[in-house]
């Protein structure tokens, strides 16, 4: 399954390590692709089967970021 999120917050390479570390940490996500938006919302390509809201929480424990949305396909 492909998840897509859409991240605001993002500033550098550091905040994009970040979050692909603790998404990496979730059992059921294979990979991760984040494209960087610098002052925009940024794009996390996720390979697996997560929860809404162990993304969430990663999300959240990596930084000050916000999700304006998750999509599932």
């Amino acid at each position: 399954m492909a998840i897509t999120v859409h991240v605001t917050g993002l500033t550098c390479n550091n905040c994009v390590k970040h979050v692909d570390e603790e998404l990496q940490e979730i059992d059921s996500i294979i990979s991760t692709k984040t494209t960087l938006v610098k002052g925009g919302q940024s794009i996390i390509r996720i390979e697996g089967d997560a929860q809404d809201q162990q993304i969430y929480d990663a999300i959240a424990e990596a930084g000050d970021y916000t999700i304006t949305s998750i999509s599932h396909s």
